[in-house]
């Protein structure tokens, strides 16, 4: 394994566009695309081509806020995809694209001061893994398959 010191130098090119879209009434659409180009000025040694790792080289989102009047909540989804990002500087070996859905409810009681949320994320249990590097024993964490979040908070006045 080589290890590639932080100031070895590398050039990056990328943007973002994001199309957002608010309606009356609480309801907004969103979705975002976002191109990243990374390379090596030169190639490490050891290195099978200039190609920085652990930079996805495309990204995206949708988004979407739906208010339920009647009880004064909203119900917020988002989907995010992501390329595959090489794990390692020396490797060819690459992550899974990835695709994560998560949905989340939340509100506040009317004339109470109590709020409240609760979501899964990874909503279908996609499993994918992140490039960490030479930080751990392995070259890339799973990421948390479908997860539960609840959350009350009550203001004191």
């Amino acid at each position: 394994t080589v290890l590639v010191p932080v100031d070895f130098p590398q050039a990056a090119l990328g943007g973002d566009i994001e199309v957002r879209r608010e309606l009356r009434g609480g309801y907004m659409l969103a979705a975002q695309y976002g191109y990243l180009y990374t390379r090596y000025d030169r190639t490490p040694d050891g290195a099978p081509d200039r190609r920085s790792p652990f930079a996805p080289r495309h990204f995206g989102s949708a988004r979407a806020i739906v208010p339920i009047d009647a009880i004064g909540a909203r119900l917020a989804m988002r989907v995010t995809l992501e390329a595959p990002r090489r794990i390692s500087p020396t490797e060819q070996a690459a992550t899974k694209t990835a695709a994560i859905a998560d949905v989340v409810f939340s509100g506040r009681i009317r004339d109470r001061h109590v709020r409240y949320s609760f979501g899964a994320y990874n909503l279908f249990d996609y499993r994918y893994a992140l490039p960490v590097g030479d930080t751990f024993a392995t070259p890339a964490l799973p990421q948390f398959g479908r997860t539960f979040m609840a959350q009350i908070d009550v203001e004191v006045p």
